[in-house]
């Protein structure tokens, strides 16, 4: 029996922008709340990771869990975090960030300042929710019959596909393909423990799945780009547009 889809929503788009390593980024604190405070709505923290430290750890951190937001500073990248969890966004409003996300362009670029800009990237991670009662290896059989011709000599227990591709402009798509299942480990007990930060060991199988299905994040970036031209014009609402481009193939192919 063939599987019955949900309408595709938006779990999460991720913004990165890396760069050649800025040692000092810890002392712009400044300019990095001039330049990022506007667009969170929010103070960032000093994380005091000394200069010398890893350079890919956080030294700003703009959190907002209650709207789903989170933006990283680190001496290396930028990555401002969109969480769509209650409500998931619909997908066909995808598009109704571009003009938002374009500021975290300007702002991640500027900055960099004199460093070179490595990458420029957009993360989003679509899904297809399908009926809590259905079983894990109906998912996996429905990806290998989607993507693979192989034959198959017994039961199919897992099965997940990931493809690359790098389109006329350099910019490259890189697309994973498999199944999800999400748990409900919100309870008074655990927030609890996390609001007074003592340690917390959960184990999920102990609390009740709330959505399962298939999971398809498109990974749109202009690393090969910026290889091949330094001026290319950056900026997240092109990389979005290829994105939903490439996602309605791979969505369209799961769910029809």
């Amino acid at each position: 029996m063939p599987l019955k889809f949900e309408k595709p929503v938006v779990h999460e788009v991720s913004l990165v922008c890396e760069f050649e390593r800025v040692p000092d980024m810890r002392l712009n604190s400044k300019e990095v709340e001039t330049l990022l405070k506007p667009l969170v709505g929010l103070p960032a923290t000093a994380t005091n990771v000394a200069d010398e430290d890893n350079p890919t750890k956080p030294r700003f951190i703009f959190p907002d869990p209650q709207n789903g937001k989170m933006l990283v500073v680190s001496q290396v990248q930028s990555n401002m975090i969109f969480r769509f969890e209650d409500p998931h966004l619909d997908y066909k409003e995808l598009m109704g960030i571009s003009e938002e996300i374009d500021k975290f362009s300007d702002a991640f670029i500027e900055l960099a300042g004199k460093s070179k800009i490595e990458n420029l990237g957009l993360v989003v991670t679509t899904q297809l929710n399908v009926d809590l009662a259905t079983r894990s290896e109906e998912l996996h059989k429905h990806i290998f019959s989607k993507f693979y011709s192989l034959e198959t000599f017994s039961e199919i227990v897992e099965a997940k596909a990931r493809f690359g591709f790098r389109d006329e402009n350099g910019i490259n798509h890189i697309v994973n393909v498999s199944d999800f299942e999400i748990r409900d480990v919100k309870s008074a007990e655990l927030q609890q423990r996390a609001a007074q930060r003592k340690s917390i060991t959960i184990k999920l199988t102990d609390y009740p799945v709330s959505e399962k299905g298939i999971e398809v994040v498109a990974d749109v970036n202009f690393r090969h780009a910026l290889q091949s031209d330094e001026n290319v014009k950056l900026s997240f609402s092109a990389l979005l547009n290829n994105s939903v481009n490439t996602l309605d193939k791979y969505i369209n192919e799961v769910s029809n």
